[in-house]
């Protein structure tokens, strides 16, 4: 009976915390938000961090819209591996479709849901956006930004990196980060363990008190 009670409140704990979800980064709710970095044949890149139990990224979501009525655009998750903490190897793609896909006529929430990219506790990550083959050299796929993050955020420290032919990333643009943001949630057995750690915890100190 014991037994069985715990691992139905472990799965609990476990599945009721995994829904709730930590931003990693966001940035969206920015007060003076600027114009956007205009994609077109390059990539650009903004930090964020795991933390150390919230690993698995499940939504993320960019402020942005195109005036472009034809092309790709792609949205990538890269580790910072490369030179610098430069973004490095790509670790997942999250998003490859034609630009119609994408909100036209003003910044707008683009959001990505559903998703389940594991990544290492406690490292430096990357969202790359970039647009290829639009339909004319004045086009572009805009990807808002800020120089007022807001409060707790976690954009004050972030960072964004251009490259102009995917392999070569330019110097950062500190204080200005990109408008996302990044959801992420612990592996189920984080919050099984924690749990079942708890609940030992408890019925080892109630026994305790019985001895005494």
């Amino acid at each position: 009976m014991f037994l069985r009670s715990v691992l139905t409140f472990a799965l609990a704990l476990a599945t009721c915390t995994a829904a709730t979800g930590a931003d990693l980064i966001n940035t969206l709710d920015a007060t003076q938000a600027l114009a956007g970095t205009g994609l077109n044949g390059f990539r650009v890149s903004q930090s964020f961090r795991t933390t150390l139990v919230d690993t698995i990224v499940t939504d993320v979501t960019l402020k942005m819209f195109t005036d472009a009525t034809t092309g790709t655009f792609r949205i990538s998750i890269f580790d910072a591996t490369g030179p610098g903490d430069r973004p490095g190897t790509q670790v997942a793609q999250i998003y490859s479709e034609t630009v119609d896909k994408l909100p036209t006529g003003g910044y707008t929430n683009f959001h990505l849901g559903g998703l389940s990219v594991n990544l290492s506790p406690d490292r430096m990550y990357y969202i790359v956006a970039d647009a290829t083959t639009l339909n004319a050299e004045d086009k572009f796929v805009y990807w808002q930004y800020t120089d007022s993050p807001p409060p707790g955020s976690h954009g004050d420290t972030s960072i964004y990196w251009q490259s102009f032919d995917g392999s070569t990333w330019q110097d950062e643009y500190v204080g200005s980060p990109q408008l996302m943001r990044v959801v992420a949630v612990p592996e189920p057995g984080t919050y099984a363990l924690a749990g079942l750690g708890t609940l030992v915890l408890g019925v080892f100190g109630r026994r305790q008190r019985r001895k005494s």
